[in-house]
């Protein structure tokens, strides 16, 4: 009976320390990858800082080649954007503008709710108002340079945004409105049967023949905030 005791405690003594080791091995690994987890996670956050500190996101990329003039469709993921794409339905696109060119730089000329009729730095456009989805269209005929140049007569003339949305009826203009006149002051006529006093939608203006389609992505997922100032 002794020596069978002896021999129990014997297996136990080579076997705990193996127990213990295995226990001590398993802990280790689980503590490897909490530790693997939050590197991986501090990495993921430093990212996004240095985006959002940079304010270098461009949703627009670069090798898209804008020209003075080109129709620029947009939506936002904002609350008012949300509400305009309830109204505009089955579209992504609740608001538009017209492409201005200046030195290499991309400006978007637009009426704005706020602002009325206002030139802005395109990229921080995009940005700044979280937009979740651009079109970018070009007349097939015609002459941006003359279209963008009435747009910024509009702008210099600080014309008011016209909260009826009547086309060619009211004091002021509607972003739609805005690219419409701006291409039919450079002889160019968009939609041919819009009548005076018409609502027409940005989307509207989506299915126009004589627009040709130069870049879309419908919808976009990353948008960050910035810096109200403009660059």
């Amino acid at each position: 009976m002794i020596d069978k005791c002896s021999r129990h405690n014997s297996l136990l003594r080579l076997l705990l320390p193996l127990h213990h080791r295995s226990a001590r091995r398993g802990k280790t690994i689980g503590r490897l990858r909490v530790l693997a987890s939050v590197v991986l996670g501090l990495i993921f956050v430093s990212v996004l800082y240095t985006i959002h500190e940079s304010g270098q996101i461009r949703l627009l990329p670069v090798n898209v080649q804008l020209k003075s003039g080109d129709v620029v469709l947009l939506g936002s993921s904002t609350l008012r954007g949300r509400l305009l794409k309830l109204i505009e339905k089955e579209s992504a696109y609740a608001h538009i503008g017209i492409v201005d060119i200046v030195e290499g730089e991309r400006y978007i000329i637009h009426a704005d709710p706020e602002c009325g009729c206002v030139r802005q730095n395109l990229s921080w456009y995009l940005t700044k108002n979280a937009v979740d989805a651009i079109a970018v269209m070009r007349p097939r005929v015609g002459n941006g340079e003359s279209a963008v140049a009435f747009a910024r007569r509009l702008v210099d003339l600080q014309v008011p945004f016209d909260n009826s949305f009547r086309y060619k009826q009211g004091k002021g203009v509607y972003c739609t409105e805005l690219v419409l006149c701006a291409w039919e002051a450079a002889g160019v006529c968009i939609l041919p049967n819009a009548k005076r006093g018409d609502r027409i939608r940005p989307s509207e203006v989506v299915l126009a023949s004589i627009l040709a389609m130069i870049w879309e992505c419908p919808v976009l997922t990353i948008h960050e905030n910035i810096n109200d100032e403009q660059p």
